[in-house]
């Protein structure tokens, strides 16, 4: 009995460290130690519910019962499917058209005074204003029009080179762009995608449409944005209830742009304006988003009754680990066939995150089923292909990296029976394996996406020259500028289309020289001049009938090109050498002109364009003064996509495994050499059976190595490590020094690994492992009782479970992060630990203690109880009744007396440590105590273990 006044929290800490010093009891093998002992390992922890089913059917029959989830009924876990539902979108098939394009130009005003009042008006006259390429701003490095003179310098006599500047808080834009009756019409959705640093304001035709950041009411031109917000992930505003302000002809963009501080380090505004059409079809149930993915994770243990299945789902996502970050970015840099990027950040992410999601789902669908399934899936897996670079696998070029995983990591372990030459031959055999994407109705369910994969996802196009190579060029060779400035220094003026270019020269292309394939050779060019600048007109009949206008340009070493005057692009070597570069300027690193040509879609330029003559004008420019080679060789044409083919940045699409049978390298392999499991591919195409040359000969090597004896010992020792025992890996079995009763545990879980056909079926093994008839294997001995130290997913899913909690917010993600474990992004590819050792260290430790507290006491939004409601349900008034509980519930009756003893006086006590009787009357002083008793339970080390 406490008999002396002392601190709350000097209690908690006096109390925890004498948990810490005393043990859990030994388990003696009594049915409610067998029946934690499913629960911890089996799921995700007890749960009252699932403790009292076991009871009431007994151990044999739930053991069964989580063997075979089909059986398992959940049609009234709502607790489950609404909060599941929460994390899903349902997406309608849409048509959707970009009518401003993020690379357009803008005018725009620097924000020094007040604009005119009708600056945002159609009729306002912006002729003087100045033009640019969006994005619009300074300070990252990323934006095409760059405001040198926005931040505010102030200054210093120590540094005369940084004169004072005063700099301004604003810039105001706006963009004209036409409608036709058609397009007008077929606006169902009209979207404003801004990628924006700090706040703005837009307006469309005059009216207020969207803002971020700034005060209501009239913002003036140095008015501070609200708050800070960094660019580089565009947001979307739904501006669809101002599509009325639309009209037939032309219509403006408005758009004023603030910084937070005038002495901030950037700014930066990007926007675009898309319309979406509704499409006939059936919509798409798709995962919000990475963070709702990982989240699933948490609903699935904590609410769902098929225990096994959900735990199993993560352990095979963890064994087959991707990478979701690997993924995103590689969609970013995706091109359409216009050479436009195929989507927006945004849509890669999602896009991402839905990949994963099929992946997470495959397995948890097939838990239980066929190690051969599993494994195919997940060569065959987008996710899988893009994680560990196989889209780069080609003939001639093989990238051994998933050649190299999949028999390290995936199937046979470290060095068991394969040497370097078969991960060499092994990447060979997956050369042409990669991505591509395709309509929904031709997506196909495994196995035939696997079995039967597309084999030409090129989009098929026809494509209509403007501009190909040949006559009609004029070019200046670059001694002195073509048109100079004022000052005399570089100017745009012999790119516009009324610049006189009568007394230029007349040539072919390509045009250069040293490689002996440009049709007009620059003899006098080496050692006397570093550019040539080219220019050719051409006719349009109506541009906007272009679909996919694109300038190719092969080229060495580096090029500026214009459209009547205005930049369109350049080659990375001219970036930051001027607007435009100067004659002389060199252009490094060297590019050949054999490497892939630069494509530059040009539908953002769309509008620079108009009916008649135009004029495509080139600058380019060598590497060095000397150099031994320049060339230049552009083709324009416009792209038109034949019907029936979908473009990468397809948002109705959907990604899956492509065969490329021209990347797949056809020469004779043979592999695992000298063993009884030697496997010989002949030269071309020896399945004997129909199909892509090389494609079944790596489907049947894929089921080889699911089938072989490696893999069985891999797979079976990893099942053993989840579930029973950290005291055995591949190297200890294999050099015998594991122990004797974990080796004989293998031998039979092997046996019936082989027993099956396919040989790994995952339910047999695991009913071997589990013995749930007899209960006489290893997993029910004493030496296994809460012997494993909990991931941190199983941590806060158990814990969640043990006081039947509400996990519908979307934060425990980011706990998982906290104590380091972080799903579906994982850099790595050998997956989050299984063994205990890897889980203790002081801080996640704390990170574990605080979680705990967190929830018991409902300090956070995304995860509560109700205590009170709990504990009535149980009927728990009094602390030998709470003690009781939950020693049964969590610790199986194997506390101590001394920890029984120590946690009964914590209840009987007040927050002065004097003897208070718990009186359930008094609902907020029950309330409070028992929610401190709650996260003092949930902080003994005893809770880490399972």
């Amino acid at each position: 009995m406490v008999t002396y006044r002392f601190s709350r929290l000097c209690f908690l800490i006096a109390l925890s460290l004498l948990i810490l010093s005393i043990p859990v009891s030994e388990a003696d093998g009594t049915d409610l130690e067998k029946a934690g002992q499913v629960l911890n390992r089996l799921g995700y922890g007890p749960s009252p519910a699932d403790m009292a089913r076991i009871k009431q059917m007994g151990l044999s029959a739930y053991i069964a019962e989580q063997l075979d989830p089909a059986g398992i009924e959940e049609s009234d876990n709502f607790r489950l499917y609404q909060t599941e539902d929460a994390l899903f979108t349902m997406k309608y098939p849409v048509r959707e058209t970009t009518l401003i394009m993020s690379g357009q130009y803008w005018h725009y005003r620097k924000g020094t005074s007040e604009p005119h009042t009708a600056w945002k008006l159609f009729r306002f006259n912006d002729s003087r204003w100045l033009r640019g390429r969006t994005g619009i701003g300074f300070g990252d490095g990323d934006d095409q029009t760059v405001l040198n003179d926005m931040h505010r310098i102030n200054d210093d006599p120590e540094t005369p080179e940084d004169e004072s500047r005063p700099g301004y808080l604003s810039v105001h834009m706006r963009h004209t762009f036409t409608l036709d009756a058609e397009s007008l019409a077929d606006i169902d959705d009209l979207i404003l995608r801004v990628d924006y640093d700090d706040g703005f304001k837009a307006y469309l035709n005059g009216f207020e449409v969207a803002r971020a950041n700034l005060p209501e009411g009239i913002v003036s031109h140095d008015t501070r944005a609200t708050r800070s917000h960094e660019a580089g992930t565009p947001r979307d505003f739904d501006i669809s209830d101002h599509k009325d302000k639309l009209r037939t002809g032309a219509n403006v963009l408005a758009i004023q742009v603030h910084n937070r501080s005038i002495t901030s380090s950037d700014l930066s505004m990007t926007p675009e304006l898309l319309s979406r059409k509704i499409l006939l079809g059936a919509p798409r149930r798709l995962i919000q988003g990475i963070n709702e993915l990982q989240q699933l994770v948490h609903v699935r243990g904590v609410y769902s009754r098929k225990q096994l299945q959900a735990v199993l789902a993560e352990f095979w996502e963890n064994h087959f680990t991707t990478d979701y970050d690997k993924v995103a970015d590689y969609l970013d840099d995706l091109k359409n066939s216009d050479a436009a990027d195929a989507m927006p950040q945004a849509q890669a992410r999602a896009e991402a995150a839905e990949i994963e999601y099929r992946e997470y789902q495959f397995f948890y669908d097939n838990a239980l089923g066929n190690f051969e399934d599993l494994l195919l899936y997940s060569a065959t897996s987008p996710s899988m292909l893009i994680y560990l670079d196989n889209v780069l696998n080609v003939k001639g070029k093989a990238n051994e990296n998933y050649a190299r995983e999949i028999l390290e990591l995936f199937a046979f372990g470290v060095d068991n029976r394969y040497k370097q030459k078969d991960i060499e031959q092994l990447a060979k055999c997956f050369t042409g394996w990669t991505v591509c994407k395709v309509a929904q109705d031709q997506a196909q369910s495994f196995p035939e996406s696997a079995l039967l994969p597309p084999t030409d996802c090129e989009v098929q196009s026809e494509e209509i020259v403007l501009i190909d190579l040949g006559s009609g060029w004029k070019f200046f060779k670059g001694i002195q500028e073509p048109a100079p400035a004022a000052d005399g220094g570089p100017s745009t003026g012999w790119a516009k289309p009324e610049f006189d270019d009568f007394k230029w020269l007349r040539g072919r292309t390509g045009i250069g020289y040293g490689d002996g394939d440009d049709a007009t050779v620059l003899s006098d060019m080496r050692g006397n001049y570093y550019s040539i600048y080219l220019r050719r007109r051409f006719l349009l009949d109506d541009p906007e009938k272009l679909e996919n206008p694109v300038l190719e340009i092969k080229y060495d070493d580096g090029f500026v090109a214009y459209l009547n005057g205005d930049e369109i692009g350049r080659s990375s070597n001219m970036e930051g050498l001027g607007s435009p570069p100067a004659h002389d300027a060199d252009a490094t690193p060297n590019h050949e002109v054999t490497a892939a040509p630069a494509l530059i879609s040009l539908k953002p330029f769309r509008d620079i364009l108009k009916p008649g003559e135009n004029v495509l004008a080139i600058q380019v420019h060598n590497g060095t003064l000397n150099s031994s080679d320049l060339s230049i060789r552009p083709r324009l044409f416009d792209r038109r996509i034949l019907p029936g083919n979908i473009e990468k940045g397809d948002i109705n699409g959907v990604w899956t495994f492509r065969f490329d049978a021209g990347k797949h390298d056809t020469s004779a392999k043979i592999l695992f050499d000298g063993t009884p499991y030697k496997i010989v591919i002949p030269e071309g195409n020896s399945s004997g059976r129909p199909e892509p040359t090389g494609l079944n000969n790596t489907l049947d090597i894929v089921r080889s190595i699911a089938r072989h004896p490696s893999t069985a010992e891999f797979i079976c020792i990893k099942l053993i490590q989840k579930f029973v025992s950290d005291d055995i890996t591949l190297a200890t079995y294999k050099d015998g020094t594991a122990p004797a009763e974990l080796q004989a545990l293998l031998t039979e879980m092997l046996a019936a690994w082989n027993w099956t056909m396919p040989k790994g079926n995952i339910k047999t093994v695991m009913e071997t492992m589990l013995d749930p008839v007899n209960q006489s294997s290893l997993f029910w001995s004493e030496t296994a009782y809460r012997s494993k130290v909990k991931t941190p997913v199983e941590f806060v899913n158990s814990s969640l479970r043990a006081i039947d909690a509400e996990a519908n917010g979307k934060g425990l993600p980011g706990l998982n992060d906290d104590m380091g474990m972080h799903l579906f992004t994982r850099d790595d590819p050998d997956g989050y630990s299984e063994l205990g050792s890897d889980w203790i260290d002081t801080s996640s430790m704390l990170e574990r203690i605080d979680f705990v507290r967190d929830l018991a006491q409902n300090r956070k939004a995304d995860y509560y109880w109700d205590s009170l409601l709990f504990f009535d349900k149980q009927n728990l008034t009094n602390p030998v009744q709470i003690v009781d509980y939950f020693d049964e519930l969590l610790y199986q009756n194997t506390l101590t007396e001394a920890n029984r003893n120590l946690l009964i006086e914590y209840l009987a006590t007040n927050s002065d440590g004097i003897s208070v009787r718990l009186n359930r009357a008094a609902s907020e002083v029950f309330k409070v105590r028992i929610e401190e008793f709650v996260g003092l339970l949930l902080s003994m080390p005893q809770w880490n273990f399972q």
